[in-house]
């Protein structure tokens, strides 16, 4: 379901990366959403069991002052754990920089 030019690597235990190229938020939501559903239905048997799989997704836009991977990541990361305390099996989008920054800043 994902496009050719999307990046898809696995970044550790059970997190993965997609970078959506020339993607605006909406259609990342819009995405994440869709892989999430997809997620969802797939039958996960052990032992001839069938056990329900969720997957909990963050979404962040890079900004346009952002100079690297770190930054971005970092709020997709922010946001993925958001979705996991709010119960799981959900998306979350992240805080542009600059309303992470106003947050900060307590303003």
């Amino acid at each position: 379901m994902l496009r050719r030019t999307d990046v898809k690597c696995r970044c550790g235990g059970d997190e993965f990366l997609i970078i959506l190229i020339d993607t605006l938020v909406a259609g990342a939501q819009q995405a994440a959403e869709s892989l999430r559903r997809k997620v969802a239905a797939l039958p996960f048997i052990v032992d001839g069991k069938t056990l329900a799989v969720t997957a909990s997704v963050g979404i962040a836009e890079a900004g346009p002052a952002e100079n690297g991977a770190t930054g971005l990541i970092g709020r997709a990361d922010h946001a993925l754990y958001q979705a996991k305390r709010e119960g799981r099996n959900r998306c979350r989008v992240a805080m542009t920089p600059t309303e992470a920054a106003i947050n900060l800043s307590g303003l």
